[in-house]
């Protein structure tokens, strides 16, 4: 009898779970995630970013991105990480519909809202929290929606960021092996390198061909190695500055310390002026509208090349 009846008690232990479970997991799938647009990276012409009741604002121009309305040109790397995360936002979980927001940093002074368009054509509209908990989601909210949301990933970082953060440092790039002349202008006096290949005067077969030896010369016909020129070459062929200054004209400045021109498939221009007011030192180059500032390392590198050069040619031992 005792056992029939722990058996019927059982049995209505499993029956009462199994409805729990049952109602429980019909509670969960209750609502309906929202489903992301489809949005094509490709199209789109400009994103708007709002946080602390500034907006950031960037456009498409061709394959350039240049942050409005000053024109900067924005740093391609950060671009392509904001194109991501728009391309991707996709909702994973309902988080709240209590509409509160000061939690997850949904609020209207601690959320970053961002638009995206596809010309006059809001293609992404949501507001974007704090990382969530588990490091791999961020809390979101959806225009037109009061809900709050996780997204997947982690991107409130890629979002807040200021227009000189987002602002693109570099001020000069090209190839570097198709330097064929650099030319170094300093108070009226100039050092010019030609880059020149030389044959193997050896013998090899025709099947060989050897690789021709590259040279650097002078105008007087003095060699300088080629690795030597390259380390020269190297930081400038992709130039990033230190900041810009911003309320300086480039046509303000007159007498710069060193011009640096180097021929390839293009003509690239450095202009370097000195400065009683900064370490830096003020800069403009054919690739860049805008006065940069260069730290006093490059100018020493600068300087140290000329010195090398001179004492080589002159053959004076290091």
């Amino acid at each position: 009898m005792k056992s029939k009846k722990e058996f019927l008690i059982l049995a209505l232990f499993i029956i009462v779970l199994g409805t729990y479970l049952f109602v429980r997991q019909t509670d969960r799938i209750h609502y309906a995630l929202p489903v992301m647009d489809t949005v094509d990276p490709t199209r789109i012409t400009s994103v708007e970013i709002t946080a602390d009741a500034s907006t950031l604002v960037v456009t498409r121009h061709d394959d350039t991105w240049y942050i409005t309305p000053a024109q900067w040109p924005a740093d391609s790397g950060m671009m392509q990480d904001i194109l991501k995360v728009l391309e991707a936002l996709k909702i994973s979980d309902l988080v709240s519909e209590a509409h509160v927001y000061t939690r997850y940093d949904l609020d209207q002074e601690h959320g970053i809202s961002v638009k995206a368009f596809e010309g006059d054509t809001l293609v992404s509209d949501f507001t974007l929290g704090k990382t969530a908990p588990t490091y791999r989601h961020t809390f979101v909210r959806l225009s037109g929606d009061d809900n709050v949301y996780m997204a997947e990933g982690d991107f409130r970082r890629v979002f807040s960021i200021t227009s000189d953060e987002l602002r693109s440092k570099l001020v000069l790039s090209f190839p570097r092996d198709e330097i064929t002349r650099i030319t170094i202008t300093s108070r009226g006096t100039a050092m010019v390198l030609n880059r020149e290949e030389i044959g193997d005067e050896g013998e090899a077969s025709q099947a060989e061909q050897p690789k021709p030896r590259i040279t650097w010369r002078n105008d007087q016909g003095d060699d300088v190695e080629e690795s030597f020129v390259n380390d020269f070459l190297s930081p400038l062929s992709r130039l990033m500055c230190e900041t810009y200054l911003n309320d300086v004209n480039p046509d303000e400045l007159s007498n710069p310390h060193y011009t640096i021109t180097l021929v390839g498939q293009e003509d690239y221009t450095l202009n370097i002026y000195a400065s009683a007011e900064h370490k830096e030192f003020p800069a403009v180059s054919s690739q860049s509208a805008f006065v940069f500032l260069m730290p006093d390392y490059r100018m020493e590198q600068i300087e140290d090349f000329i010195t090398k050069v001179q004492r080589k040619v002159q053959g004076i031992s290091e």
